[in-house]
């Protein structure tokens, strides 16, 4: 069996952001920064992307 492609939006979303692999994005976010020339990143922090619903007829909002 073969490795799944980061390039697949799950595979992508639960490698990057999960708050388990925070190191690896931002390793990630780190090289990508360093290579235009910006300043590196310390620490960062995974916020939830749903907005709970006010009713039962509101909608469940997800910002990717």
């Amino acid at each position: 069996m073969g490795f799944l492609s980061p390039k697949n939006d799950f595979v992508f979303k639960r490698l990057f952001g999960a708050a388990h692999n925070t190191d690896i994005l931002l390793a990630f976010l780190n090289a990508a920064l360093t290579d235009a020339g910006e300043a590196t990143l310390k620490a960062i922090e995974l916020l939830n992307p749903r907005i709970n619903k006010q009713s039962s007829a509101s909608k469940l909002a997800i910002f990717d």
